[in-house]
């Protein structure tokens, strides 16, 4: 009966101890996105990009250098005039951009030009150039004319103005 005895504590060791290393041990971290010169990739990397302008601020909540930054993308304003810009910011314009740059995966500069209304309302959205993937294009036409934006100011009255629209689309 000691002998059974003692084989079954060894059958018991001999699982027991296996299992319990292999519930302590951790296989280490690799990073499957990462580009090696031995493997390369065949995943998909996410979006690049880099702003000057808050995505998530508005018009109201922006610096004065903020602003400033803003104002440098046009020629000519005078002084206390504003350019239009999305009420809600330009996140809700990113966030589009972003879901429909993963699925077509087009590259270039988007290079747009928005013609605001004096009431904040998009008229007209025209391209020009740069991004030759006709359904991204088609796409963010489409959400910069249904963004709602403030209204120019023009010597202190709401007027008409263009709204630039500028994105390199790259990768990291």
């Amino acid at each position: 009966m000691n002998f059974r005895r003692s084989w079954l504590a060894i059958a018991l060791l001999a699982c027991g101890v296996p299992a319990a290393h292999a519930q302590l041990w951790r296989p280490p971290v690799r990073d499957y996105n990462a580009t090696t010169p031995e493997t390369g990739t065949i995943l998909r990397r996410e979006m690049l990009w880099t702003s000057s302008i808050p995505l998530n601020k508005t018009w109201e909540q922006f610096s004065p250098q903020e602003k400033e930054d803003l104002l440098s993308q046009y020629r000519v304003l005078g002084p206390g005039d504003e350019p239009p810009f999305p009420v809600d910011g330009m996140k809700p314009i990113f966030s589009a951009l972003k879901k429909a740059q993963f699925i077509l995966r087009a590259k270039g500069e988007l290079d747009m030009v928005v013609w605001v209304d004096e009431e904040g309302h998009a008229t007209k959205v025209a391209d020009m150039g740069g991004v030759h993937d006709i359904q991204l294009t088609e796409l963010m036409q489409q959400v910069l004319l249904l963004t709602r934006y403030k209204p120019a100011v023009c010597d202190g009255e709401p007027c008409g103005m263009l709204f630039p629209f500028k994105m390199e689309l790259k990768y990291r």
